[in-house]
């Protein structure tokens, strides 16, 4: 967890702030379950690795 926050007033960066806290931690569609169960970025993987090929 990060310590975070915004000066009274500053409206634009409180929008930010609040965008950037309700946004999911991680896009299901990226996440790609291994052949032995891991899951991992689908940047990082090779298709010989990956469950169900």
């Amino acid at each position: 967890m990060s310590a975070r926050g915004c000066r009274l007033g500053d409206r634009e960066k409180l929008e930010k702030l609040c965008r950037h806290a309700a946004r999911p931690a991680v896009a299901e569609s990226r996440l790609v379950e291994l052949c032995d169960g891991g899951v991992v970025g689908s940047d990082a993987v090779r298709a010989d690795n990956v469950a169900g090929t």
